[in-house]
């Protein structure tokens, strides 16, 4: 991979698509990945990317939030489709999903249920005032690109919402229902994301950054609920460390086109609520 400079900067409106497949760089998602293994990142970044029905409500829910902030139909209009009732069990109905798809190519394309779903989510971080402040006289999505002074390595980020001013990153996520903010972060690794992020808008801004996360429950039946957490600067140092120890490899395996498997260490067996992600590298 190529670090190649001269994309160093903040770029409103990049594609998600370009951000991830084009514009060179490492993001905290490379680096999550990489955690279970050089070998294994390598081959993941190989395979198409593919967005799942969880990301396609995701976004949706991320284009509804904005189109309601910007009071822009267009935005909407632009990234979402909702299909009409069909009856796929027939040649008519497949016929009818394959025009509708075609006509709404390179849109996000929710069935009935699931956009009812978005617009209930959306509704329920309307109904929060200071919530909704959090997504108001910003930028949504933008994607910064930074050199890293220690290893020169092209860092960038992307995110959800961006208050550079104040000095914030908004982290805006869906939550499965049931489940809490501590066990999501741990199997998201929100800690290597937050510091990741604060890092590389702190070095672009030249000020210190903090992320705020926001999520709204995916309530099939029932209320949606929002939440707004932080994590704990002890666990945003202890993820930097991790995530740098791997930052640091990269250079020599870019350098010698060598990405080795981590070595086999013992490991224990004790679950803990919230496990701290370790860097499998580290000496």
């Amino acid at each position: 991979m190529k670090t190649d400079i001269k994309y160093a900067g903040l770029y409103e409106n990049l594609s998600i698509e370009e951000y991830h497949t084009v514009a060179p760089g490492y993001s905290s998602s490379d680096l999550v990945a990489m955690s279970e293994g050089f070998d294994i990142w390598k081959w993941k970044k190989s395979q198409p990317r593919e967005e799942s029905e969880a990301m396609t409500l995701g976004s949706a829910t991320h284009l509804l939030l904005e189109a309601h902030v910007k009071n822009d139909l267009r935005i909407f209009n632009d990234g979402i489709a909702v299909l009409p009732e069909l009856n796929l069990r027939t040649n008519d109905g497949k016929a009818a999903l394959k025009q509708f798809q075609e006509l709404n190519a390179g849109k996000l394309i929710l069935n009935p249920e699931d956009y009812d779903l978005c617009r209930r989510m959306v509704d329920a971080v309307v109904a929060e005032p200071e919530v909704l402040g959090y997504f108001q006289g910003g930028l949504s999505e933008p994607s910064v690109f930074v050199k890293d002074d220690e290893t020169g390595l092209l860092l960038k980020c992307r995110p959800d919402y961006l208050r550079a001013a104040d000095g914030l990153s908004i982290n805006f996520k869906t939550m499965r229902t049931g489940t809490s903010f501590e066990r999501q972060a741990s199997d998201m690794a929100y800690d290597w994301a937050s510091s990741f992020y604060c890092d590389v808008l702190g070095k672009h801004f030249g000020r210190s950054f903090d992320e705020i996360h926001v999520s709204v429950t995916k309530t099939k039946d029932g209320p949606c609920r929002v939440f707004v957490n932080t994590i704990d600067d002890d666990d945003l140092q202890f993820a930097r460390a991790q995530w740098r120890a791997l930052l640091s490899r990269i250079p020599e395996c870019e350098l010698s086109g060598l990405w080795p498997a981590p070595p086999v260490r013992l490991q224990s067996a004790k679950m803990l609520p919230y496990s701290r992600k370790v860097c499998p590298y580290a000496p």
